[in-house]
């Protein structure tokens, strides 16, 4: 009678919380009047933070000067859209603050966690983003495959 053990597999996940993992808290502003998105932060995943994970991302959006004109952000992974677009009308500093909470399959080394944001409306006006915060609670455990 034979069985069929498999070695012990390590997986990590995260939890989102608003304990932060990775911050990136200075401003910076896109190119005036950009009507596409542009990438205007970028955090590169530099150890393995598991196969599916959840985490809270964290960012405050707005436009460069008065009068007001809308501005829209969004999470990306790799250049690829994975949240939800966030617009408002308000400038930065202070600017709208958003959190959202994302769930993210084969996280490698190397990937891209970036903020991309575009301007529209007013001519004469950028695109700002600031405090890209990833936030969560890492775990691991162990899981025998039989």
């Amino acid at each position: 009678m034979g069985y069929n053990i498999s070695p012990l597999v390590l997986i990590k996940t995260y939890t989102p919380t608003d304990d932060v993992i990775v911050n990136n808290e200075a401003i910076t502003f896109g190119t005036v009047n950009q009507a596409t998105y542009e990438l205007l932060k970028e955090i590169t995943i530099e150890s393995d933070i598991g196969f599916t994970s959840l985490f809270r991302f964290k960012f405050t959006l707005g436009h460069s000067a008065a009068p007001n004109a809308d501005v829209v952000g969004a999470v990306f992974r790799n250049g690829v859209r994975i949240g939800a677009e966030h617009t408002n009308n308000d400038i930065i500093p202070p600017g709208s603050t958003y959190t959202e909470d994302i769930v993210a399959t084969n996280w490698i080394v190397g990937d891209k966690i970036q903020l991309w944001a575009k301007s529209t409306g007013l001519a004469g006006r950028q695109a700002g983003v600031s405090n890209f915060k990833i936030c969560g609670v890492g775990s691991e455990f162990k899981n025998t495959l039989v």
